[in-house]
């Protein structure tokens, strides 16, 4: 698996954010997975983007600053099972108000708040473009501090496995450019419940069971999601939601479609 990861990350540098799609995709998950990394186990992934890089950690909550001459991309870590402060963000699904319209889910909004004082002297008012993204935890994060925080130019947002963040009015007045990438039946998506009345935002792009993007009915998407419960049993895997919420699953997906459309 590392060699598979290894030659995944060597591909980072050779497409255009600027007019390549599928580019942006894979490439947004792969910082996603660098975020999980310590600074000093990918710092030459950074050089070779040509980044300038800074790391926070703020009572377990964590992200990177990566600055070059034309842009600047925040990833926010995701859910680690040793963080305290991860799981009981997780876990709470009180709405509180924030900066905006709506109101957002407690728990991720207090993560963000502290590590925005931060990053506000890298994003308030530059003129580069920002770029915004995470997984798991670190997807809902990007989310919420897209809508926080102020460049000159709207920031651009890529999130993969996040869950819902917002109640009603947040998605209606929500209208940031928004990727959000669902794989089959990962779980986290489904948290926390639309029955308490919180909301997706964002363009959804899903990966289906076989590893492809399509762009389904919700039919359809019933169907490949039984299809992927189905192929786990018979696999004698028996947490699906779970496996498909893997961020090496988004990435090699999201690779491998790039790869197929060059």
């Amino acid at each position: 698996m590392m060699s598979q990861t290894k030659v995944l990350l060597e591909h980072l540098n050779s497409g255009s954010l600027k007019n390549d799609e599928e580019y942006c995709w894979y490439y947004f998950c792969a910082i996603s997975l660098l975020a999980y990394r310590d600074p000093d186990k990918c710092e030459k992934y950074w050089d070779r983007l040509g980044y300038k890089s800074y790391f926070y950690d703020q009572s377990g909550a964590q992200c990177y600053v990566l600055e070059n001459d034309e842009h600047i991309v925040v990833a926010f870590r995701g859910t680690e099972a040793k963080e305290l402060s991860d799981i009981k963000a997780d876990m709470s699904f009180i709405k509180t108000w924030h900066r905006g319209p709506g109101k957002v889910h407690r728990g991720f909004m207090v993560e963000v708040w502290k590590l925005a004082d931060h990053l506000t002297p890298h994003i308030f008012q530059t003129e580069k473009q920002v770029y915004v993204t995470g997984h798991s935890l670190g997807g809902a994060m990007a989310t919420l501090y897209g809508t926080l925080c102020k460049p000159k130019n709207i920031p651009i947002l890529y999130t993969y496995g996040s869950p819902r963040v917002g109640d009603n009015e947040y998605y209606r007045k929500f209208n940031l450019p928004h990727t959000r990438v669902k794989n089959n039946n990962d779980a986290v998506t489904a948290l926390p419940p639309a029955l308490i009345g919180f909301r997706h935002v964002g363009n959804i792009v899903y990966i289906n069971h076989y590893g492809n993007i399509r762009y389904l009915t919700a039919w359809q998407r019933i169907k490949d999601m039984f299809r992927g419960h189905i192929a786990a049993i018979k696999s004698l895997q028996f947490f699906d939601g779970i496996r498909d919420h893997s961020i090496d699953k988004y990435c090699f997906a999201l690779h491998k479609n790039w790869e197929e459309k060059k």
